[in-house]
């Protein structure tokens, strides 16, 4: 996958205040060819230690667009995509509305919009923001309607163990969470681990117990040579 910065980098592409509204044929095309990427991309150490984990693994919330949860079949139902999914679309009025790319296009008028009726308006049923998108969420963007209740469903269930990796938290959203399960877990005498090279800021270190200053896939090297 392309890097996020840079001069062939992804950000003016996931950024919906610059592409998408000012060239939006050559923006639905550079979707298109990164679903076809993410769909080549491979697993990583880490990856490979999480699918290992089977039943030990209780839920996988990720940021990540790549999908790679989706072809392992163990992995998709335990994986909450924060951000969506590069191999899925959706409708921009009713997300709820899905599909994938041999389905239908971007840019397409929805079809299960089209064919519910518009009591209103019975004479004009798809209304022009009834198209599908990419189903991810752009820079600067709201998550999903029930994005929000869904993490706080998952807040609702039974924990031990917190694995923190790959990410800096610096997303409100995405902290908020971490705190409130971290509080949870330290409550019930469990344990909260930090996997990142960079040095962690104050109000995250002040979540973790445990915080190894390691890329996460180090680690994963490392604990598959300890179980071997």
């Amino acid at each position: 996958m392309p890097p996020l910065k840079g001069r062939d980098g992804l950000a003016e592409y996931l950024s919906e205040d610059l592409l998408y509204k000012t060239d939006r044929p050559r923006w639905y095309e550079k979707m298109r060819e990164l679903s076809v990427a993410a769909s080549k991309a491979q697993h990583t150490p880490f990856h490979e230690i999480l699918v290992s984990l089977g039943a030990r693994l209780h839920q996988h919330v990720m940021q990540n667009i790549d999908g790679l949860d989706i072809r392992e079949p163990g992995m998709e139902p335990k994986t909450f995509a924060l951000h969506g999914r590069l191999q899925n679309l959706r409708c921009i009025k009713n997300p709820g509305h899905t599909s994938n790319w041999s389905e239908a296009k971007p840019g397409e008028v929805c079809e299960s919009c089209a064919t519910k009726p518009d009591m209103r308006n019975p004479a004009r049923q798809v209304r022009r923001n009834n198209h599908m998108r990419p189903n991810i969420t752009f820079h600067r963007e709201s998550v999903p309607e029930g994005t929000s209740e869904r993490l706080g469903q998952l807040l609702q269930d039974d924990w031990d163990l917190l694995v923190i990796a790959g990410t800096s938290l610096k997303i409100g959203s995405c902290y908020d969470f971490a705190r409130k399960l971290s509080n949870k877990i330290q409550a019930a005498v469990g344990c909260v681990i930090r996997i990142d090279p960079k040095a962690a800021t104050k109000r995250v270190g002040r979540i973790v117990n445990i915080d190894l200053l390691l890329p996460a896939d180090e680690v994963a090297r490392r604990y598959s040579s300890m179980a071997s």
